[in-house]
This record gives structure tokens, C-alpha cells and sequence, in this order.
């Protein structure tokens, strides 16, 4: 297991959260304030992981300014969080669209 560390800073903020696909972006995952106005979260991973997410401050979604971003499939972006042994695969393209033939009509 590998400790990621989530953080961002929001200084005037009252709760911060973070979604993601760690808990199936329905269960908040609460952040902690520090003096400096820096809220964190540290969770252990494996260590290949590759997770989406995104903050909540004070109830508006936010992506993590610090993160590498990448389009969620529905229109926007998500934070991207990569552990040191994660290896990217090619995506699975479907196959070409073959014209095998065409019918006639006699």
C-alpha cells in the first residue's frame, strides 16, 4: 500500500471533501483544516492505483489545482492521482466498421 495525500488550499472554507472513484463518488471522504489554511487527506492505496476525484468546498465541486486532469465522460473533467507503479494501457479501440458487401436489389 502507498499513502496519497489529497490537498488543497482553502483558507475560507468551512468543510472540504473529496469524491471520487475511491468510494464510488457517493461517500464523502472529509478533509482536515491545518492553521495555514491547507485541508488534507491522506489514504493508503495500492500502489499501481490511478484514481479519479474532485473536491467539495463548502458544497461546490472543485478540481484539484494541482492535479493532472483529464475528461470524465460526461462533459467535464476530473483530478487525476497516480500511484509511482501505475503503468498506462492502450484503450481497447473498437474494431473498424467493414464494408463487407453490399445487397442488390433485382
Amino acid at each position: 500500500m502507498y499513502p496519497a495525500k489529497f490537498e488543497i488550499h482553502a483558507p475560507a472554507a468551512k468543510a472540504v471533501v473529496m469524491r471520487g472513484d475511491l468510494r464510488g463518488w457517493e461517500r464523502d471522504m472529509p478533509l482536515t483544516k491545518a492553521a495555514n489554511g491547507q485541508w488534507s487527506v491522506t489514504v493508503d492505496v495500492p500502489r499501481d492505483a490511478r484514481i479519479e476525484y474532485k473536491f467539495v468546498v463548502d458544497g461546490v465541486w472543485q478540481l484539484d489545482p494541482r492535479a493532472a486532469r483529464g475528461p470524465n465522460g460526461l462533459g467535464g473533467e476530473n483530478s487525476n492521482w497516480t500511484g509511482p507503479d501505475y503503468r498506462a494501457v492502450a484503450p481497447v479501440q473498437p474494431p473498424a466498421r467493414r464494408n463487407w458487401g453490399r445487397s442488390r436489389r433485382l
